[in-house]
C-alpha cells in the first residue's frame, strides 16, 4: 500500500527535475538573445574552469558586484580577491533560464536568471550588460 503512494511521487519529482530549463537548453528568440546567451556561456564557463581572468574580463571595471556571500556591494578589484575563496567553496556554476529585457534599443539590457553555486547554493540574480564593439559586459549584478 505504502508503494502505491511512493511511486507517483517519485515519477513526480524526476520529471520535474528533468524539465528544470537551463541557459544550455534556452532557445533565443532574436539574434541579439543569442549574443547574450553566448556571454553568459562564456560566463558560466569561465567559473566552471575558475579561470579568473576570463571571468572578471566579463564586468566593466566600475560595475558594482554584490557578493554572492553575505549581499554588500564590491568594486571589481574587491570581488577579485575574493574569487579564489568563492571557486573553492562553490567549484561549480550553473545558469537557468534567463528573462531578457532590452532598455533603450539593443546594446543594453537586464537578464533575471538563477544561479546555482555548488550543487544547493541557488540565488536569483539581475545581470545588466552593455554591448560595445560587439561584445556584451556586465555593468552590475546584483542578487534578490
Amino acid at each position: 500500500m505504502m508503494l502505491k503512494k511512493v511511486v507517483p511521487l517519485l515519477v513526480v519529482a524526476l520529471v520535474s527535475f528533468s524539465c528544470v530549463a537551463t541557459l544550455q537548453n534556452y532557445n533565443p528568440k532574436t539574434p541579439v538573445e543569442r549574443e547574450i546567451k553566448g556571454a553568459l556561456l562564456s560566463y558560466e564557463s569561465a567559473y566552471n574552469t575558475h579561470d579568473a581572468g576570463s571571468f572578471l574580463g566579463m564586468f566593466y571595471e566600475d560595475a558594482p558586484i554584490m557578493s554572492p556571500k553575505d549581499g554588500s556591494m564590491l568594486t571589481k578589484a574587491q570581488y577579485s580577491d575574493m574569487l579564489s575563496e568563492l571557486f573553492n567553496q562553490y567549484p561549480t556554476l550553473a545558469l537557468g533560464k534567463p528573462d531578457v529585457y532590452f532598455l533603450e534599443g539593443n546594446d543594453k539590457a537586464v537578464v533575471e536568471i538563477s544561479m546555482l553555486y555548488g550543487e544547493s547554493y541557488q540565488l536569483i540574480s539581475k545581470v545588466s550588460l552593455l554591448e560595445e564593439n560587439n561584445q556584451w559586459r556586465i555593468t552590475k549584478l546584483i542578487y534578490f
